[in-house]
């Protein structure tokens, strides 16, 4: 799960501010980790003219670059660049609690129990346990980290560096079992497969790779991309793998295959973060364009349009049954879209 976030290639001036720490921060005027984004068009279609009106939630001061839905679809995590992550009842929208970090929050992610985040901060990734707020454990890294996925099993975590590797942690223990290598750029997403046999990952060097979960083999590198991978999501049943980046493209693949089954277009800005519907026929994507597009993967037909946002849309996520979707914006708001209808 990530963020994880289409491809006529920009401009990127990437710099890094030290913070006590080697730690990658984006000037205020980038859109997404290292990428400076220089259009700010947003279009119209049928479907955008009735949608829904979504709850908001404010509290954050900076940024807010990802968020997740707990597995019982109660609580929903928020990360921001104002160095907290808040844990919010999807419900009815109040803030439970505050999650405090020394450095600013590049991601986060759930682990399958709905009990424990781990959260990216600096060139560690800090596992809590949100009924206590208190961290459970420190997994450390060599660099600062951009992304983060906690495998379904609940036995691994894998986060993307700016150093141009993945690192994969055993997380009953906290060490460290491998870093991969192979991108050329940084890696800005992570996710594993629903069966946490297959680790994917996204860079600024335009590639997506497949890696054995257990071996930490390369077993594939997916090339049709032409900018910085942002987003990826496996469908809950394993079968396609989306990918979002800055070609202003969604694209589809076959995981068995590794093969391109078809191209998402629609979006006027680089495409960010992606989350599938719990039934693996519908995507929602992110975008810089201030959107949030809701697609039948099946047609590839634009289903609908969600434009409330004031801001570059960083990050969305369904609830399990598919019935919520959260999204988040570098205009500082959370919003909660009731998409039943």
């Amino acid at each position: 799960m990530v963020a994880i976030v289409g491809l006529a290639v920009l401009t990127m001036t990437t710099n890094y501010q030290a913070q006590g720490i080697a730690q990658p921060k984006p000037p205020g005027d980038f859109v997404f980790p290292g990428e400076r984004l220089t259009t700010n068009h947003q279009i119209m279609t049928i479907a955008d003219a009735r949608p829904p009106e979504p709850r908001t939630l404010t509290g954050h001061s900076e940024a807010v670059v990802t968020v997740a839905v707990s597995a019982d679809g109660k609580t929903l995590a928020s990360a921001s660049y104002d160095k907290t992550v808040k844990l919010w009842d999807i419900k009815t929208g109040n803030l439970i609690k505050t999650l405090n970090h020394p450095y600013q929050v590049n991601g986060l992610v759930w682990k399958s129990d709905g009990k424990t985040l781990a959260v990216v901060n600096g060139n560690e990734v800090i596992i809590w346990n949100v009924t206590t707020g208190k961290a459970l454990k420190t997994l450390k890294g060599s660099d600062g980290f951009w992304s983060v996925t906690w495998s379904p099993d609940g036995k691994k975590i894998a986060a993307g560096s700016w150093n141009k590797t993945i690192t994969l942690w055993d997380t009953n223990t906290g060490k460290v079992i491998k870093n991969l290598t192979g991108h050329t750029s940084e890696v800005y997403s992570v996710a594993w497969s629903p069966d946490s046999k297959t680790l994917a990952s996204g860079s600024g060097d335009s590639t997506i790779k497949l890696w054995d979960g257990t071996t930490g083999k390369l077993i594939t590198t997916l090339n049709e991309h032409q900018g910085t991978v942002y987003g990826l999501a496996w469908s809950p049943d394993g079968k396609t793998l989306a990918s979002g980046c800055t070609d202003r493209t969604i694209k589809l693949w076959n995981t068995t295959t590794g093969k391109l089954i078809k191209t998402l277009n629609g979006h006027s800005d680089a495409v960010g973060s992606l989350a599938w519907n719990a039934d693996s026929k519908t995507l929602a994507s992110s975008s810089a364009d201030k959107t949030i597009k809701i697609w039948d993967v099946n047609t590839g037909k634009l289903l609908k349009t969600l434009n409330r946002h004031q801001d570059v849309v960083l990050s969305v996520a369904w609830s399990a049954d598919g019935k919520t979707l959260a999204s988040s914006s570098r205009d500082t708001i959370i919003k909660i879209w009731n998409l039943n209808d």
